[in-house]
């Protein structure tokens, strides 16, 4: 709307009268602009406070600075220290504790980043109780690839005789490594547990044609 004023008529110009003169319309308060600007302002407070509760809930925990496999034993470069929030219902290693798993075996693949828990990792104690420690020289030829610590195995008599080697022998792979033999050809070593009464039976393959048959890691 616009609003006009007179203005007084000037002396010696003729009849007097009114001259209506408009005058500039007033500004408008943009109230849109005010609440947006009060809005942004209150999200950010509540940014802060949110990031500041975070922080202060955020623990040290210890992770996976890379890919681990099973069976592999700890060494500083695996682990780092990163800070997650504190969850009551995941159980974790405190920051402080990484140097209590050093030299402990991984009992499960554990991915890069991920959070290790007290069950990731288990003591070097081989054999345990009421079980022997074995180690089978095996044609490398006879032992699947990709086999490691914590794996089931079973150990199966093949080749001429092997009706008379006596059943097959279930045992649990403690370490895998790279053997000799006097003829030449490649052997692997396969270390193990098996229950004591089996030792004997599986030491007696030793050296007779045996194949490492690998159990399903799914169960």
């Amino acid at each position: 709307m616009t609003t006009t004023a007179t203005r007084p008529a000037v002396p010696g110009a003729g009849p007097e009268r009114a001259a209506l003169v408009p005058l500039p319309p007033k500004p408008r308060r943009r109230w849109g602009l005010f609440a947006a600007g009060v809005l942004v302002a209150c999200l950010g407070i509540l940014g802060s406070v949110w990031f500041y509760q975070s922080a202060t809930k955020a623990v040290p925990v210890v992770a996976a600075a890379r890919n681990i496999e099973r069976g592999a034993v700890l060494e500083r470069d695996d682990l780092v220290v990163v800070r997650v929030e504190k969850d009551p219902l995941l159980s974790t290693v405190p920051g402080d504790g990484l140097d209590s798993l050093l030299g402990q075996r991984a009992l499960f693949d554990v991915a890069e980043g991920s959070i290790l828990t007290p069950k990731t990792v288990g003591e070097k104690s081989e054999p345990g109780e009421g079980r022997s420690l074995v180690a089978v020289p095996v044609s490398a030829s006879m032992v699947p690839t990709g086999l490691v610590a914590g794996d089931d195995v079973r150990f199966v008599p093949v080749g001429s005789g092997s009706s008379d080697a006596g059943e097959p022998v279930a045992a649990k792979v403690v370490e895998v490594r790279a053997g000799s033999s006097s003829s030449g050809s490649a052997k692997v070593v396969v270390e193990v547990t098996v229950p004591e009464g089996s030792a004997v039976a599986l030491a007696s393959m030793s050296g007779k044609d045996v194949a490492v048959v690998l159990e399903s890691r799914d169960r």
